[in-house]
């Protein structure tokens, strides 16, 4: 009961915060963390930004301008905090692929892959030759893949296609979980990947890894 207590309080906070106070980026960011998956991508394009944009923004922590104030205010006023309002439409086909996106467990830079965990459907541009297979996009977070890859941007990645060395790839956990590295190879039981921004060697338990999918281009 206390945590359902602390946590109806801390939303309260941050939604007093977005619609009294001066606003800052971090105060965004937090009030977002409290809304439905997707909400960020939503309030992207209420505000006219491209979603690698907004993520850059909403880590920098500095005021609004009184336009971008405004549209925010608007938008935590406005939008139902049912999940299903940011939910993709019911439909695919081979030029629409769906999006995972946003943070899973603790691991600010992981992935959501689960089914239900859809955050947006993206039209693919007409007369791209995807090749056979399945695809789906994501938009990561985090910083560890700059300038390589931006928080927020798009890619469009073959399910269940393990990539070349050196090439990017999404790495699906058992726990339905993903980062997105690049690609260093298999042996002894482990999956080696590196990132760029602290450039790092990973190692990742075999045992552990569900899936490989490589990264098939950025939009």
């Amino acid at each position: 009961m206390a945590y359902s207590v602390n946590t109806a309080l801390s939303r309260h906070t941050a939604y007093r915060s977005v619609m009294e106070e001066a606003l800052t980026w971090t105060i965004v960011a937090e009030r977002l963390e409290t809304m439905p998956r997707g909400a960020a991508y939503q309030l992207s394009k209420t505000l006219g930004m491209n979603s690698s944009y907004l993520y850059r923004k909403l880590k920098s922590g500095g005021d609004l301008s009184e336009r971008h104030a405004q549209q925010v205010r608007a938008f935590f006023n406005e939008t139902p905090p049912e999940p299903q309002q940011f939910g993709p439409p019911p439909t695919s086909s081979r030029n629409k692929v769906p999006v995972f996106g946003y943070a899973a467990a603790s691991d600010g830079e992981r992935i959501a892959l689960n089914e239900g965990e859809v955050i947006d459907w993206i039209e693919l541009p007409h007369g791209l030759a995807l090749g056979p297979g399945e695809f789906f996009g994501v938009r990561p977070m985090g910083s560890s893949m700059e300038p390589r890859i931006f928080p927020g941007e798009t890619l469009i990645v073959r399910k269940n296609y393990p990539p070349a060395r050196d090439r990017d790839v999404v790495i699906e956990f058992t726990d339905g979980s993903g980062v997105i590295k690049t690609y260093e190879g298999q042996r002894q039981g482990h999956v080696f990947a590196k990132q760029w921004n602290e450039p790092k060697t990973l190692t990742y338990e075999a045992t552990k890894v569900r899936a490989l999918h490589a990264v098939a281009f950025k939009l």
